[in-house]
């Protein structure tokens, strides 16, 4: 086996990588760690799933999932999550391994569009474009409403609620239906930044 190489990109970003030949797919997670701000949970949830549905150079969700076809069926998906005291915020991709394609340079474009989705989200005037943030909320707003069906997380939400003092511990790991009619086009946006920047 290779062994893991950890290299420092900037205060607080680091890439680790583990090469393998023994696997068809190539996997790239990022992970980003905030601290676990009650006001800031439903907004992760929102913006996790803002982030992959379209970018400033694929403005549409049918433009960026045909990117995605066009890079041999590359899958990307996001999420929110906690750890602690910790929010960890992360972008998972998994792409074709170059060796077994014609297309050699496949990882370095996955690694642009990765860019992009982080860097380039598709934000004009200050806020995320209006239709796609009115789409993802009622996405968000529907899932949250629908995790009072499923027994064990509800278990697992009402057991956070009775045990934690912290009232960011008690909240729901993807948030809240009210917590959630309180966010913006434009207050997203200042989440976006703020996670950029810690």
């Amino acid at each position: 086996m290779e062994s893991m190489t950890k290299n420092q990109l900037t205060e607080g970003v680091h890439i680790h990588h583990i090469p393998s030949s023994k696997f068809k797919t190539t996997q790239l997670v990022i992970h980003m760690r905030m601290p676990l701000v009650r006001d800031e949970i439903t907004a992760y949830s929102l913006l996790s799933q803002l982030l992959v549905t379209n970018t400033k150079k694929y403005p549409t969700q049918t433009l960026f999932r045909k990117k995605l076809a066009e890079l041999y069926g590359t899958r990307i998906s996001s999420d929110v999550s906690r750890k602690g005291e910790n929010a960890i915020f992360y972008v998972h991709l998994s792409l074709a391994n170059d060796r077994f394609l014609d297309h050699a340079d496949l990882y370095e474009q996955v690694v642009e569009l990765l860019n992009e989705v982080i860097f380039h989200p598709n934000i004009s005037n200050g806020k995320f474009n209006e239709a796609t943030f009115e789409r993802e909320k009622e996405n968000v707003k529907e899932e949250l409403l629908a995790a009072t069906d499923d027994k064990m997380r509800y278990a697992q939400d009402q057991l956070k609620e009775l045990h934690f003092d912290d009232s960011a511990q008690k909240v729901p790991s993807r948030g809240t239906v009210e917590d959630l009619n309180k966010i913006t086009a434009e207050s997203i946006v200042e989440t976006y930044q703020q996670i950029l920047n810690e």
